[in-house]
Formats: C-alpha cells, sequence, structure tokens
C-alpha cells in the first residue's frame, strides 16, 4: 500500500483531524487511501511521538497548487510555489506499527495480522483511543 512520512507534531495533527491540507513541493496523480507514517525525526523544537510508525490510513483527495489560505489549514505560513494536498484521515491503526519511512510516497508491504484487520473492517478502525490522547497532548500545540 502507498504510504506518506510527515514529521510531527504534523503526522499527530492530521490524524486528529486537526490540519487537513499537507503542503509538498511536488504534486503526484496518485489519489485514494495511503498510510499516513510519523517520520523517525520530528520537527525540530516538537516532542510529540509516536515517531517511525504507522498511524492509519488517509484518503488522499486532491492535489493543487497552493493558496494562501492554505497556510492555516496546513498549520504553517510559507505556501508560495506548494502544492496542497487535501487529506481526510479515514482510520488509526488498534496499535500503531513501525515503518521505515522514506521520502516521497513509497510502498510499505503490510503484515498479515493488518491485512486481516482490513479484510474484517474494511479499513482499519480505533479512531478514538489511541487519537484522543493525541489530540489532548497535542491541540492546541503552538507553531515553532
Amino acid at each position: 500500500m502507498k504510504a506518506l512520512s510527515v514529521k510531527q507534531p504534523y503526522a499527530s495533527w492530521i490524524a486528529s483531524g486537526e490540519k487537513t491540507v499537507e503542503l509538498r513541493t511536488w504534486q503526484t496523480k496518485h489519489r485514494g487511501e495511503f498510510l499516513l507514517c510519523s517520520s523517525a525525526k520530528a520537527f525540530p523544537g516538537s516532542e510529540t511521538e509516536p515517531l517511525g510508525v504507522c498511524l492509519g490510513v488517509c484518503r488522499l483527495v486532491n492535489v493543487r497548487k497552493a493558496t494562501k489560505k492554505d497556510a492555516r489549514l496546513a498549520r504553517t505560513t510559507k505556501t508560495e510555489g506548494l502544492y496542497a494536498w487535501e487529506i481526510e484521515f479515514s482510520h488509526a491503526w488498534k496499535t500503531p506499527f513501525k515503518v521505515k519511512g522514506r521520502q516521497g510516497l513509497y510502498n510499505v508491504a503490510l503484515s498479515q495480522e493488518s491485512l486481516k484487520e482490513l479484510k474484517r473492517n474494511g479499513l482499519p478502525v480505533a479512531k478514538t483511543s489511541f487519537f484522543a490522547r493525541i489530540k489532548a497532548i497535542v491541540w492546541p500545540a503552538k507553531l515553532p
């Protein structure tokens, strides 16, 4: 399955629904589901965890040139020359699992257990337990 690594705290903000636009310097033709993974290293000055894990499944709805309005949705200040990835967070894994991240969209082979969870539920579940705690920890957080 396709995956995207995002530095913390941004990954947790996407997972909690507080961030609905991810800004990137590149665009993609991919639309649909992908795994949201937190990078092994957090944004400087952030101590948000977990790091280096797959948090859940997102849906990439659209990719377009970023506008000034996207800065607020992406929780940043810069948009010039960037692409806005419109993201919907779908579901969290019951237990986030370790992933070796890469740049760009990359493929992740899911374990048999994860595949069973997908088949059993259509998509991974457990939106509330893990991410309710993250939301409480990182919101409201100030950008560095």
